[in-house]
């Protein structure tokens, strides 16, 4: 995740290449970037979205901010209350597999499973906020999976605009829209959003009581 100046590369999975990728591979590379790193757990787009200098969206579990982006608002995103999450708790203790991928109308289907266990690999789509998943064009323009009114209307007193592209398969494959996007090559110069840090940072976990993002 870029800020600017700023690298941040989740190390929660400790596996060595990651690391290596931190301390060695970026500054080799691009030695104008601080690298900080974080133990966020993975699937790192789906807790932090990064929508102009100064503004983000987050998940609901965070909040130590003033230590990683000191000064920024942030805008917390819960999950929405639509067919997936009510389908998930009717099923969830009968069908768990609905935790892992989602199919209208095939909740109760055993056979629909075992075939998706067998040949599929699908993510763990219950751990996805999808609108927290966006993708940020330019400062004023933000791209989301589904049309959210509450989140439209907070990002609208930032001069946001929430733009809508659904994508029809996100419960199956658990693939938000900055999921489903390559990096943007942005015009301008580098900016400093952080200038006080003189060098990269370790920030540590950033879940408090070992809640994660299923919870």
């Amino acid at each position: 995740m870029r800020a600017g100046k700023d690298i941040q590369v989740d190390t929660s999975f400790h596996n060595g290449e990651t690391k290596k990728f931190a301390e060695e591979w970026i500054p080799k590379y691009f030695p104008d970037f601080r690298v900080n790193t974080i133990e966020m757990g993975g699937h790192s787009d789906s807790v932090i979205c990064l929508v102009k200098p100064g503004l983000l969206l987050s998940h609901t579990k965070i909040s130590n901010y003033e230590e990683t982006y000191p000064g920024w608002d942030v805008i917390y995103v819960g999950r929405p209350q639509d067919e997936y999450q009510q389908a998930y708790w009717r099923t969830r203790e009968s069908m768990p597999d609905v935790v892992n991928y989602w199919v209208k109308g095939e909740e109760e289907n055993e056979e629909f499973h075992n075939f998706i266990a067998k040949w599929f690999n699908t993510g763990h789509v219950f751990e996805t906020q999808f609108n927290v998943n966006c993708l940020s064009i330019d400062p004023s323009t933000l791209i989301c999976n589904y049309y959210d009114k509450d989140l439209a209307q907070q990002l609208k007193k930032y001069d946001v605009e929430l733009v809508e592209s659904p994508m029809r398969h996100r419960h199956f494959w658990d693939n938000g829209i900055h999921c489903c996007t390559v990096d943007l090559y942005r015009e301008g110069e580098q900016q400093d959003y952080f200038p006080q840090r003189t060098k990269g940072k370790h920030f540590g976990k950033i879940w408090g009581n070992n809640e994660t993002r299923r919870n």
